[in-house]
Order: C-alpha cells, then sequence, then structure tokens
C-alpha cells in the first residue's frame, strides 16, 4: 500500500499541474492559430496550395467541450465549403481518426441546426467537405507527412467497410516540410520556437530554455509580434503542458526504488542469501507492476482520450481508480 501512495503523490502533483493548466485559454499551438484567422489563413493557404486573402472569411467553430471525451479540438473553422479540423500531438496516436470522427459528428450537428435544416427531410443537406490534419512535434521519428485511416481501427477486415475518415499527419518538427514552412512562416516561427526550447533545456531548467528561446526568437524576429504580446500566455501553456514521457519515467523510477527498498528490508529479516534475493525480487515486482502497470497505464490512456478530470478522480478517489481500471480493462 506504501509503494501506491508513494506512487499516487507523483500522479496528485502532476493531476494538479494539468488542473492548474487550465487557467489558461489553449496550448501554444492554439494560441498562435486558434485566434488568429490572419495566421489561419496562411496556414490554410500553406497546406491547400491556395491564395485566399481574406480573413474575414473564415468562421472559426472550435469545440468548446466535448460530450463524449472531456477534451475539446484544438482549431476548426469554415472557409470556401470546407471545414478544417486541425490538431496538434506531441506523441504518436493511432486513434486519431475516431476522435475526428467524434469531433465531425458534432461539427455537422452544430452546422445543420444552425442552417435550421432537417435529416429527415427530402432535400440534400449540403454539408462541409471535412479536412482532418495532425500537426506532429514529438520525439519520436516520424515521415514528413503520412495517412492515418478510420477503417485501421475496424476489426473485421474480410468485408469492405462503408465508411472511412482519413487524417492527414504532417511533422512539423524542424528540419521536416521545409516546403511548407517556406509557405507558412507563422508554423515556420512554432517549430524553431520549439526546437530551440528542446536544445537549450538540455543544459538549463525547462523553464529557463523557454524563457531564453523566447527572448532569441524576439531578437530574431521569428514571431516577434505575437511573442511580445502574448508572452505570459506562451510561457504559462509551455510550462503547464503534460508531460506523459517525464510521468511514465517518475511512476517508473518511484516503483523500482519502493520496491528495491521493500525488498531489502524483507531479505535482511529472512536471510542474508535466499531471503535477500527473494525479497528484492518480490518487491521489484510488486512495486514495478502496482506502480508502472496498473496506474501508468491507465494515466496513459485517460490522456490519450484526453480525459483530465478522470485523471483527478483516479488520483484522489479509490473507488473511481477501481471503476476506471474495470471500464478501461486494466487488471493485476
Amino acid at each position: 500500500m506504501e509503494k501506491e501512495n508513494i506512487i499516487l503523490d507523483t500522479l496528485t502533483d502532476f493531476a494538479r499541474r494539468i488542473r492548474y493548466g487550465k487557467k489558461y485559454r489553449d496550448s501554444f499551438f492554439c494560441e498562435l492559430f486558434g485566434h488568429d484567422k490572419v495566421a489561419l489563413l496562411e496556414l490554410y493557404n500553406a497546406l491547400n496550395s491556395s491564395n485566399y486573402t481574406d480573413p474575414r472569411e473564415i468562421e472559426v467553430v472550435t469545440i468548446k467541450n466535448s460530450i463524449y471525451i472531456t477534451a475539446k479540438n484544438d482549431v476548426a473553422y469554415l472557409l470556401n465549403g470546407t471545414i478544417n479540423l486541425y490538431e496538434h500531438q506531441s506523441t504518436y496516436n493511432p486513434n486519431m481518426p475516431v476522435r475526428f470522427l467524434v469531433y465531425l459528428a458534432q461539427e455537422y450537428q452544430k452546422y445543420i441546426q444552425l442552417e435550421s435544416r432537417s435529416v429527415y427531410g427530402e432535400k440534400l443537406i449540403s454539408l462541409p467537405t471535412p479536412k482532418c490534419v495532425v500537426f506532429y512535434n514529438g520525439d519520436t521519428e516520424a515521415p514528413d507527412e503520412y495517412e492515418l485511416k478510420l477503417s485501421d481501427a475496424f476489426s473485421c477486415k474480410d468485408v469492405k467497410a462503408d465508411a472511412e475518415l482519413k487524417v492527414r499527419v504532417l511533422n512539423i518538427n524542424a528540419g521536416h516540410n521545409k516546403d511548407l514552412m517556406d509557405k507558412c512562416q507563422t508554423l515556420n516561427g512554432y517549430s524553431i520556437l520549439i526546437d530551440k526550447i528542446a536544445r537549450h533545456h538540455s543544459h538549463m531548467t525547462y523553464k529557463e530554455a523557454i524563457e531564453l528561446s523566447i527572448e532569441e526568437c524576439i531578437e530574431e524576429d521569428t514571431l516577434r509580434s505575437f511573442l511580445l504580446s502574448h508572452r505570459s500566455e506562451v510561457l504559462g501553456s509551455l510550462l503547464t503542458h503534460p508531460d506523459l514521457k517525464k510521468l511514465k519515467k517518475n511512476i517508473r523510477d518511484d516503483a523500482i526504488a519502493e520496491g528495491l527498498a521493500e525488498g531489502r528490508a524483507r531479505g535482511m529479516s529472512e536471510g542474508m542469501a535466499q531471503g535477500m534475493a527473494q525479497g528484492m525480487a518480490q518487491g521489484m515486482a510488486q512495486g514495478m507492476a502496482q506502480g508502472e502497470k496498473k496506474l501508468a497505464d491507465l494515466i496513459s490512456i485517460l490522456l490519450t482520450q484526453g480525459r483530465t478530470d478522470d485523471i483527478q478522480k483516479a488520483v484522489n478517489d479509490e473507488a473511481a481508480r477501481a471503476s476506471l481500471y474495470k471500464e478501461i480493462g486494466i487488471t493485476d
């Protein structure tokens, strides 16, 4: 039980950072593109090889709070008969087509209601054409561009599916998609800033790396106007962004340390030879199993699904945690 309490302390601190992060309007990516139609138009033109010039034609329709999952989508807008849904990801997620399906269904529902149309009528309803894009800047190597399909999730591969949804995934790490970056200086500036932070973080604290990178970008005229106007929001959103890799490492380290401690204590009490070996093995196995396999897997799945409220419940409420284990199918 002590092992689990130590691990829960780690998760409690992590959940507190997530809750604190909600005070900020959006992540840095959403701050950059979600509220600036000029930047959105520049990105749209770069992605679609178009040359629209009037940002007033854009209608932002970003979902503020999803019914099925507790996370809103990052950016959504209407332009020239299309509905464009953008998501930013720092980890690989093969379930993005499923998430976009949920987002798109809600967007269409809102659109039909606003247009006062009925799906039961005899006249065909005209819907904006969907364009689903993921912007990826994680640590795992990835090609410049690849495609995810909803049909990849279908369990029966022997039957031709009657539904499909495709997601375009673009690697926006520094050095990737040069043509796209050349066409969209805002996206290129984002890539440069994130790359600077990663490089500086290798020899200074994360906060110091962010502050120094912001200063350098301003001096180099990279996102200068945006960073001068929204410096505090950028710093806040970057500092409070959930770091799944770091969370898993913390849980793993705590579990191993506690397992070793318990193993040593039990081993010494049962004998210097067999007792210590058996105690250490049992302690490490129990610590790793309880600390990493169950809790880390649960948090990882909840983060992937955007269920930050459920993370808080899992940390603070034993009954809720047990219920989530059962719902997701995580067993001892």
